[in-house]
């Protein structure tokens, strides 16, 4: 067995999305590929990317949980996992494998948006958990078999569906209320500190969101294009 990096893509270039970033994605998509294959080299791992044909009513909120449904089985056959949003970027030579304690769900946390972590709070308000007041980004993560198999992700998602079916309007039409659809960084983060899962919290360095607020740093080891400005960067 060995280490692997992965990620994901389907083409949403006829599903409504906003233009530029259509265009940027087009553009950009073979060179993000090519930064996570080198990545990969740097620590020798393996690399793979997964192309889900979006012909199988795949849209963004279940591909964000089909990262972690790979992730999961991916854990089962490799010793350790990372997985990489397609829109992150490495710039560094360190070794994440190396650098990191893979005894523990290795994640970073963040303090937005706010709807997220509230609804979060509100599900472990219900059963009478305090929660902490951020949300786990699955942008960037890493797991074990071990940590997946304590983390049990698709098995209670099914059993948050029965508890909260009110939040299960997944279809194409209220996905412009994106708010009120089923969300993969909230149930992981429900899961994680409903059941105690052992975390460390990569910090910002391993994930650094680029959107309109918070240009770019060279201070990081991974860029997350939250802007998809791509042509800014590569």
């Amino acid at each position: 067995m060995t280490n692997i990096i992965f990620d994901v893509w389907t083409d949403f270039k006829n599903r409504g999305q906003p233009k530029h970033i259509v265009e940027e994605w087009s553009t950009y998509k073979d060179a993000l590929i090519e930064s996570h294959k080198k990545y990969a080299e740097i620590c020798g791992a393996e690399y793979r990317h997964y192309k889900i044909d979006h012909k199988k009513q795949i849209n963004f909120i279940t591909l964000n949980f089909m990262k972690i449904y790979i992730a999961e089985d991916l854990a089962q056959r490799y010793d350790k996992v990372l997985y990489l949003d397609l829109d992150v970027l490495p710039r560094t030579r360190v070794n994440f494998f190396e650098h990191h304690d893979f005894s523990k769900f290795l994640c970073h946390k963040t303090l937005a948006p706010r709807w997220k972590i509230d609804r979060k709070r509100l599900m472990l308000g219900y059963e009478g958990i305090s929660s902490e007041h951020n949300i786990i980004n699955t942008g960037v993560f890493g797991m074990t078999k071990e940590i997946c198999n304590l983390i049990r992700f698709q098995q209670r998602e099914k059993q948050i569906n029965a508890d909260y079916p009110e939040w299960l309007a997944s279809d194409e039409n209220k996905l412009a209320n994106i708010e009120g659809c089923p969300n993969n960084e909230i149930y992981l983060s429900y899961i994680i500190e409903k059941y105690g899962i052992p975390t460390t919290d990569i910090g910002k360095a391993w994930n650094f969101i680029v959107d309109e607020n918070h240009p770019k740093s060279d201070a990081c080891h991974f860029l997350h294009m939250s802007s998809k400005e791509f042509s800014s960067v590569l």
